[in-house]
């Protein structure tokens, strides 16, 4: 099974889920390693591959199955955690208003949840001083109807940022920063606001605990989500 991922047998190591994670969560998400474990379970081997999404290619998964069966389980899982295993009690998950959320992820909490990541991925990229982000920014937390002018600043202000992308990664975090909060701003949908710049901050945020706050906070909204039937573009 091992080698079906890609991986050398003789380079293993134990490790649990929670120590797995613990190891790979100090990296940038396009640069963390990818891992999978393997274990027992009667006469079966259980994969699970936590990145990389080789299990996911039909040449993997045939090396891995051989004459058995290779399963799918999302459909019938538990939900999932609101805070990972590795980040329970962690200091950045200690704010008032993460604590509020995390103990009742409702979807009436959906718009602050869009403000709160929204100034965290400005703040974060450097553009919170930026006049178009300053007034999304209030526009956001008025819940007011969206301008469309405004959102097309924005688009043209991370249009601006993509044009010299190449410069270095500081503008790469300046665009996805610029378009989640655009794409929050033009959306009805408070879970699909919420999941714009949720997504988008994936991308562009930089400090770790801002990092484990917009993970947190996207398990609260997908749940929130979930149980008021609202959905987002992406999945």
């Amino acid at each position: 099974m091992v080698r079906a991922f890609g991986g050398d047998p003789s380079a293993t190591a134990l490790r649990s889920i929670a120590e797995l994670a613990e190891e790979l969560a100090p990296y940038h998400y396009s640069e963390v390693p990818h891992a999978v474990l393997v274990t027992r379970v009667g006469d079966r081997l259980i994969g699970v591959e936590p990145n990389g999404f080789q299990g996911s290619r039909p040449e993997a998964a045939r090396g891995v199955s051989g004459r058995h069966r290779a399963e799918r389980v999302l459909e019938r899982a538990v939900p999932q955690d609101l805070v990972p295993e590795s980040l329970v009690d962690h200091p950045a998950l200690g704010e008032p208003f993460i604590r509020e959320v995390l103990a009742n992820p409702t979807a009436d909490k959906l718009p602050a949840i869009t403000r709160y990541l929204a100034g965290v991925v400005a703040r974060d990229a450097g553009i919170d001083d930026v006049p178009e982000v300053r007034v999304a920014l209030a526009a956001l937390g008025t819940q007011a109807p969206s301008d469309p002018a405004l959102r097309q600043r924005l688009f043209d202000l991370a249009t601006s940022y993509e044009q010299t992308v190449g410069e270095g990664r500081e503008t790469l975090v300046r665009l996805h920063a610029a378009q989640g909060i655009a794409g929050a701003l033009g959306r009805p949908d408070p879970a699909r606001a919420s999941f714009e710049v949720y997504w988008h901050g994936g991308y562009s945020l930089r400090d770790g605990d801002d990092r484990i706050r917009n993970t947190v906070l996207g398990r609260c909204l997908k749940r929130a989500a979930t149980f008021s039937g609202q959905h987002s573009d992406r999945t």
